[in-house]
């Protein structure tokens, strides 16, 4: 991220009381304890003087200036969750998901002019069976949003339950009772908006020569409230599912609101700092920094939902992409574009010396992946082309990993493995961020959310800051497909010429495989 950005964050995490009348104050957040205890990051904040610079340096402009020209109904609360958990008020989990649900949440309340306020309530933990529910802030900084929306976009007030701000433990518990708790129903009327497909519609904003800007969310949530005869009082309007529900392409916000709002939703820091731990212990197995490869991989589950021809054809695709990667032959992207976004990222130090400048292939690999059997023969396949490949058991677990690997951390190792599914998911997502290179699949929803992460010009350097407006993936992956839209309206299917083809710039790349097209409303 830019160094604006990255400054804005950190002062963020420091903790220290902010200067927002609105905002509740509390304690510094508490470093990575004892095994499992992971801080909620719902009322950490940043120093005044600190912000009084970044409002000055306006890092969001596009937030700024739409939040300045909305219309904001005072009166007028958004409760988004996607039918899950026991009260069927909770979103459902699954990381990249969870996060594109928070994301489009806030797009959608600001479309709505939600003057009343963004209720996100507890996140149904991944692989629970639907019954383990999880404060937002234990996977998001949600004192930092509320301390940038209440710079940068002060019309909106986004809370989550009552439990939640008060400090609980990590259970979500009932979100309809925790919020009558508060008054937030109950003594208010609340309503359901009609339930939509995580496949679409998707709303946006769309312009014409009789109107400059119509926008189908805040004419749905009106035309509703119309209809009931209702919006005069205060209310709390439910929607489900926002997951892929605003349309960032048609909007025209691609390359402005689309990464403000990306920027302004974080991970905890607790888990950051957890992941930076172990990219740490990495960068000491290889004795060469971060000159590893990073590889989200799939397992057998989920490739059999998008792919074809087994896993171990996933694997050999894998494989074969990683043998290119690191080599001088592989300096040039996939797609024929220039390195130039690699080399941002490698002269403001995320990769340090490009071994291809030097002959020197990368053979030390770090994999995620929630299958360890994948894991297992993902590494049987690679050590006899003499690949080290670490998973961050192995990496941590003293003397026993299978690698010669003496180091290990077996502290670390207990506190990652005390976390639930999505919690290590974050820890592993920024090993991943910051790995000298990087490869992951085109059909995962997590895979896509690292390369745009990666690959968003803001995160490479300010010089191209200024100038970059095309997306990652259409200079990068998508050159030389079809895209192929739905004809009713869920999202389009990207298809490739020949599936298992490498795509990307120098440090990042996706195996690229036909199936749905998720970036228009992605992350």
């Amino acid at each position: 991220m830019t160094r604006a950005v990255y400054e804005y964050h950190r002062k963020l995490s420091l903790g220290v009381p902010a200067s927002s009348g609105w905002y509740e104050e509390s304690d510094s957040p508490v470093p990575p304890g004892p095994a499992g205890s992971i801080p909620s990051d719902e009322k950490s904040a940043a120093s005044p003087s600190g912000l009084q610079q970044q409002q000055q340096e306006n890092i969001f402009p596009h937030l700024a200036n739409l939040c300045r020209d909305t219309p904001w109904n005072p009166n007028l609360t958004i409760h988004c969750h996607s039918g899950c958990g026991a009260d069927q008020l909770s979103l459902c989990g699954g990381l990249a998901e969870a996060r594109n649900r928070v994301q489009t949440c806030l797009r959608l309340a600001i479309d709505a002019g939600a003057g009343g306020g963004l209720i996100i309530p507890p996140i149904i933990a991944a692989g629970t069976d639907n019954n383990q529910s999880v404060c937002p802030g234990r996977l998001w900084d949600m004192a930092g949003l509320q301390q940038t929306l209440g710079n940068w976009c002060p019309g909106l007030k986004v809370r989550t339950t009552a439990a939640c701000r008060d400090g609980e433990n990590d259970e979500g518990g009932s979100t309809s009772d925790k919020m009558e708790a508060r008054g937030e129903a109950g003594h208010v009327k609340t309503v359901n908006l009609p339930s939509r497909s995580p496949k679409g519609p998707h709303y946006s904003i769309t312009t014409s020569s009789t109107s400059s800007s119509t926008s189908s969310f805040r004419k749905a949530v009106d035309g509703f409230l119309h209809e009931a005869s209702l919006g005069a009082e205060p209310i709390v309007v439910r929607y489900s599912d926002p997951y892929l529900a605003w349309d960032y392409a048609r909007s025209g916000e691609m390359a402005t609101l689309r990464r403000d709002l990306f920027r302004a939703l974080q991970y905890n820091a607790s888990l950051l700092a957890l992941g930076h731990a172990v990219h740490d212990q990495m960068a000491e197995a290889t004795g060469k920094g971060d000159r590893f490869i990073g590889v989200h991989l799939i397992g057998e589950d989920e490739w059999s939902k998008a792919g074809s021809g087994g896993i171990e054809a996933l694997l050999r695709g894998y494989v074969e992409a990683i043998r290119g990667i690191g080599s001088p032959s592989a300096a040039t992207p996939a797609s024929g574009a220039s390195p130039g976004r690699g080399d941002m990222r490698r002269r403001r130090g995320v990769g340090g010396n490009d071994p291809s400048t030097s002959g020197d292939q990368i053979r030390t690999v770090y994999v995620s992946c929630n299958d360890q059997a994948a894991i297992q023969k993902f590494r049987e396949m690679l050590q006899p082309l003499n690949y080290t490949v670490y998973a961050t058991r192995t990496l941590l677990k003293p003397g026993d990993d299978g690698n010669s690997h003496q180091h290990g951390n077996a502290t670390l190792l207990a506190q990652v493995e005390a976390l639930g599914l999505d919690h290590r998911d974050v820890v592993e997502y920024e090993v991943l961020l910051h790995a000298r290179y990087w490869l992951g699949i085109s059909t995962s929803p997590l895979s896509t959310l690292i390369a745009h992460a990666r690959g968003d010009p803001g995160i490479a350097d300010e010089e191209e800051e200024a100038t970059a407006a095309t997306d990652w993936f259409e200079k990068y992956v998508y050159p030389h497909s079809a895209k192929i839209a739905a004809p009713d309206g869920s999202a389009a299917r990207r298809e490739y010429a020949r599936d298992m083809v490498v795509r990307g710039d120098r440090f990042t790349k996706l195996l690229a495989v036909s199936g749905d097209d998720i970036t228009d409303y992605f992350p």
